[in-house]
């Protein structure tokens, strides 16, 4: 006959913190003569279906990945305790167990500030789980308490270990000396100038050559490039960023901010070196959308951005910005066509 059981769920095969949760569980059931049986429980439809082949004494549902899709109702009245569930899920008679976050930043500041450290890094923030934004937010916090910078590193997906060490080497790696950043701004406008029509005629590179001479008379270590497309049916299907970068003698990265007609329509930033990483942010627009680019470099951040033509977007643009370019644990410098004229709302 089989041993009494209880669900656990959903468990993701090879997910360390599920699996020491699951083994937790296990040494408690034991003690009661119990079994635990770990259910993916990928739908409600697969979490039914093993609750009526397995006829379970009760459930233990862990909802730290924000799911809202295990309600109560779901489990018919069998026993359930909930495991770091949503706010929205701490209904009145049904037991749960949550993380203190708040807590857990406290204990894990004050081990760190043991060591008198000049800065702070938080690492694997995932900004699409409610607990992890919870942590960094209260971590932060302590950091600027305390007077102390604190970068953040977000989960990013596919990332190797070996890659997350090398950021986080770049980001302990102090300045050996100080030395002069050159930085560049110009908006491209596809290279066909201020001319009409917004295009190039067939198999010409316009403008771009001259704009190349510009950039490599002012030498500048990395330069903001507004208004430029990739492989768009309007400059003869061209990779302009390549075309350009290749003319500079530089390294060129695009982001689309946009789709346009066989291609994209963006930003790019040419650079000396190569970074360590390449994001972007896309903004709401009047006419389309609009978008800021960020490049990691060791010592600093990059960031491009072309903001609407509209006041109202522009302020909004701003705040953007600046929400994304906080607390980025090093020196940040922005550049870009900002559309605003003196007089305009900060």
């Amino acid at each position: 006959m089989d041993a009494p059981c209880i669900l656990y769920a959903p468990a993701t095969p090879g997910d360390a913190i599920v699996e020491a949760e699951v083994a937790g569980v296990r040494r408690f059931a034991a003690a009661r003569g119990w079994e635990v049986r770990p259910v993916a429980a990928d739908t409600p439809e697969t979490m039914r279906d093993a609750i009526r082949r397995i006829r379970p004494l009760g459930c233990i549902v862990n909802l730290s990945n924000d799911r809202r899709d295990l309600p109560p109702s779901l489990f018919r009245g069998l026993p359930l305790v909930y495991i770091h569930p949503p706010h929205a899920m701490r209904r009145r008679g049904v037991p749960f167990v949550a993380r203190d976050n708040d807590a857990i930043a406290r204990f894990a500041f004050r081990e760190l500030a043991a060591g008198r450290p000049d800065a702070f890094a938080f690492v694997g923030s995932r900004y699409d789980r409610a607990w992890s934004r919870e942590r960094e937010r209260a971590f932060r916090g302590l950091a600027e308490a305390a007077g102390k910078p604190c970068a953040v590193f977000p989960s990013r997906p596919a990332e190797s270990h070996a890659a997350r060490a090398a950021r986080l080497a770049a980001f302990a790696a102090p300045c050996a000396e100080a030395r002069t950043v050159t930085m560049m701004s110009f908006n491209v406008r596809i290279g066909c100038g201020l001319a009409d029509p917004f295009r190039l005629p067939e198999g010409s590179l316009g403008h771009l050559p001259q704009c190349a001479e510009v950039i490599k008379a002012a030498n500048p270590d990395w330069v903001a490039i507004q208004e430029i497309d990739r492989g768009s049916e309007r400059v003869g299907h061209m990779d302009q960023t390549a075309e350009l970068a290749r003319l500079c003698g530089m390294r060129g990265y695009f982001v689309s901010k946009k789709p346009e007609r066989d291609g994209e329509y963006g930003l790019a930033i040419l650079s000396k070196e190569d970074p360590l990483h390449v994001s972007k942010v896309l903004m709401p627009g009047s006419l389309h959308t609009r978008c800021l680019e960020i490049l990691e470099f060791r010592d600093y951040f990059v960031a491009c951005t072309h903001f609407p033509l509209n006041e109202e977007y522009c302020v909004r643009a701003a705040e953007i910005v600046r929400v994304n370019l906080a607390n980025l644990g090093k020196p940040v410098f922005l550049a870009g066509d900002f559309n605003f004229e003196v007089g305009s709302r900060p």
